[in-house]
């Protein structure tokens, strides 16, 4: 019964342990953003195209 409560606690920190690696990898990654991106038209944004059509 010990073997089997030892080999469980192992497996416990390491699943905690691989879970807290993850997440400082996943708090490093660079997020990005994509410009925005001209109209074809170039004279108003398209809230301004919502507001001219009301």
């Amino acid at each position: 019964m010990a073997v089997v409560m030892v080999i469980s606690i192992i497996i416990i920190f390491a699943v905690i342990a691989m879970s807290v690696v993850a997440v400082n990898k996943a708090y490093k990654f660079k997020h990005t953003v994509d410009p925005i991106e001209e109209h074809k038209d170039h004279s108003s944004t398209v809230l301004e195209k919502k507001e001219q059509d009301k």
